[in-house]
């Protein structure tokens, strides 16, 4: 579930009540609906709830390459 979204980053409570941020970059691909279609990162808002591929860094930061949401 999201939560505190910014411009480059957000975030997020894993189902394991974990919460991790997630940084945003311009090559972070953001997708609504069943029919993935594309979204601005800036429209993502608190309490959605999202899939998210990417990796963690040294630091804890998770570098989102993909997100989906549902709508």
């Amino acid at each position: 579930v999201v939560q505190n979204p910014k411009k480059d980053s957000f975030s997020l409570k894993l189902t394991d009540g974990t919460i991790v941020t997630l940084a945003i970059t311009d090559k972070t691909k953001y997708y609504t609906g069943s029919t993935r279609t594309i979204q601005p990162t800036s429209s993502i808002k608190a309490g959605a709830t999202v899939t998210v591929i990417g990796t963690i860094g040294a630091t804890g930061t998770f570098g989102a390459t993909t997100i989906q949401s549902e709508k």
